[in-house]
């Protein structure tokens, strides 16, 4: 019997390298409740009229859908080429917590916690980095189930 085989299992509790963190006795670890699927990206949705720019009055039904669906796909290509994640939406998904986290003597716990306390450049380079974890995606064999 054929059985799938996990080469390279990602662990629920990473430890980020961010500002020498993995080099404290006790590291923090973001916890996470699960990885994101291949398909998922958690891109950023650019809110633009969709109608700024085309006169619709002096347009037919036609032209006006074929030019929305440019700016549909202008837009989300936009967003694709800049690999803008939205890491609040990821953490909100994806983490279930946080251990061993503090910052100004307040313990972060919830990812709500990590939003509200740190710094922004700060919160926004270790979610960078736990994102680029956990879409690193793991490696599969298959084997026969007696070895």
């Amino acid at each position: 019997m054929a059985k799938l085989k996990s080469l390279k299992p990602k662990n629920k509790e990473f430890v980020f390298t961010s500002y020498g963190n993995d080099k404290e006795e006790v590291p923090a670890k973001i916890i996470f409740s699960r990885f994101p699927l291949p398909m998922e990206n958690f891109t950023t949705v650019d809110k633009k009229d969709l109608f700024k720019g085309i006169d619709v009055d002096g347009i037919s039904k036609k032209e006006l859908q074929s030019k929305i669906a440019d700016k549909i796909v202008e837009s989300f290509l936009s967003n694709l080429n800049a690999g803008n994640a939205d890491f609040r939406q990821f953490f909100s998904e994806c983490v279930d917590g946080f251990k061993d986290l503090e910052y100004e003597d307040k313990k972060i716990i919830t990812p709500a916690d990590f939003w509200q306390m740190l710094p922004q450049d700060a919160a926004h380079t270790i979610a960078s980095e736990a994102y680029e974890y956990a879409m690193e995606r793991e490696e599969f064999t298959m084997g026969n189930s007696n070895t």
